[in-house]
């Protein structure tokens, strides 16, 4: 169906898809088309910012090449008639190949996924490890992967929840893994290292040491660099090819915090010293950095207009100018915000505390839209499922699926102890997965 659009020159008067952002699957094929009025008009098709070579029609189709695009970008179309010329941008998201990649789902830490989350309570399967501190995240191929207390990387089906494989490492993994285009897994460990592991076999390609613990889970630039946080107060840009490190940053405390990405390279990251860092991707170099009131354990999140929400311990969640590092925001909870901001495709702000409760904000404003209490600390960092249902576990040891728009519970799932920090991650198929103190992973379906 055409979306009729209000064009002050007259020229354009309707376009398709009428979804703006689009979403792209892999191997998907979407046509856009403009209607023009009066005719004839001389289009002229962009991706990226790039011209189309013979792409002089109303309607272009267009099929990724996975690599070649972040996952966000524009497709424009620029149409001239008897009225003049105008233009009109479709905002695309390229899903990619992996449904859940990383900490937060993708390198800006939107937790939000494309696709319908677990609609009941329903038990798909569980798996027994060591206590899961660590958050899923998601292969091509549907495969789980997951750290734990054990000392392991485990790889699951995500069908079954059937082992296919566990690395060993030297300490506790409570970083959660990242999954590279070509299907690498990343992850960091308290042995002090960062690893980078096969995702079908589970072998070692190669291991970075830091100067202490990695609690941070890494990020994944567009060009492969992976960037990570350490207890050594650092901050790493390391090769994803060979763990060659690129640059290293120092804060002054610890880097419990996980980096999110912006869409032109910048890295943001919190530190135990109560500054969020923003740092050029490729050279390290410090853009700025904002002080806040207390340690920042949680993630920043960023917005589709570039706005860095990220929580703290002094018990509040800042807004933050991207480019600026100016102070947009900040609301104040009633205990410590170590969970890490989750964002809607309307901009709500999504994110729990330890004063019980998950909240709703404006995100342009930071006004409360709803509260919901659960029965313990909310350590854990909301997922968003494409209906907007809101996916957040509670260390009243139970799982919840709230309404995003309400905060009304849709259903809740009570796991076997009273620690439930692993943050879930949705599946293409609509399974929430999520990890346990108990030291299970749940999987939650049809």
């Amino acid at each position: 169906m055409l979306s009729v659009i209000a064009i002050l020159c007259g020229c354009i008067i309707s376009t398709s898809p009428k979804d703006n952002p689009v979403v792209l699957l892999p191997g998907q094929a979407k046509t856009f088309t403009i209607r023009v009025l009066p005719q004839p008009a001389k289009y002229v098709w962009y991706v990226g910012g790039n011209v189309v070579p013979g792409a002089t029609g109303n309607s272009f189709s267009y099929m990724i090449n996975d690599g070649l695009l972040p996952s966000d970008f524009t497709i424009e179309v620029r149409a001239t008639g008897l009225l003049g010329t105008d233009k009109y941008t479709w905002n695309v998201h390229y899903v990619g190949y992996n449904p859940w990649s990383m900490f937060r789902h993708d390198a800006q830490h939107t937790g939000r996924s494309e696709y319908l989350g677990a609609q009941a309570a329903n038990e798909k399967w569980t798996s027994i490890m060591g206590a899961v501190h660590s958050s899923p995240a998601i292969g091509s191929d549907g495969t789980v992967y997951v750290g734990s207390k054990d000392g392991q990387v485990h790889a699951l089906d995500g069908a079954t929840g059937a082992q296919k494989w566990a690395f060993t490492t030297n300490g506790i993994v409570d970083s959660s893994p990242a999954i590279g285009k070509d299907g690498t897994v990343y992850v960091g460990c308290y042995d002090q290292k960062v690893y980078a592991l096969d995702g079908v076999t589970g072998a070692q390609k190669w291991a970075f040491t830091t100067g202490a613990m990695v609690y941070s889970s890494p990020a994944i630039g567009s060009d492969g660099t992976v960037y990570v946080g350490s207890y050594d107060h650092k901050v790493y840009a390391l090769d994803g090819a060979t763990g060659a490190e690129k640059w290293a940053f120092t804060t002054n405390g610890y880097v419990w915090s996980s980096p999110a990405i912006g869409k032109d390279g910048t890295v943001y990251v919190g530190s135990y010293d109560g500054k969020v860092y923003a740092l050029n991707g490729a050279t390290g170099d410090q853009k700025w950095a904002f002080t806040t009131g207390g340690q920042v354990y949680s993630s920043p999140a960023i917005g589709s207009d570039g706005t860095v929400y990220v929580g703290c311990a002094d018990t509040k969640v800042y807004a933050v100018d991207g480019a600026t590092g100016t102070q947009k925001w900040t609301f104040t909870t009633g205990g410590s915000v170590m969970s890490s901001p989750a964002i809607g495709v309307d901009g709500t702000v999504y994110v729990g505390s330890f004063d019980y409760k998950v909240y709703a904000l404006n995100g342009a404003t930071g006004t409360q839209k709803w509260t919901f209490t659960t029965g313990g600390y909310v350590y854990s960092s909301p997922a968003i499922g494409s209906d907007g249902t809101v996916y957040v576990g509670s260390c009243d040891g139970k799982v919840y699926a709230l309404n995003g728009a309400n905060g009304d519970q849709k259903w809740a799932f009570t796991t076997g102890v009273l620690l439930v920090d692993s943050s879930p991650a949705i599946g293409s198929d609509g399974t929430v997965y999520v990890g346990s103190e108990d030291g299970t992973v749940y999987a939650f379906g049809e």
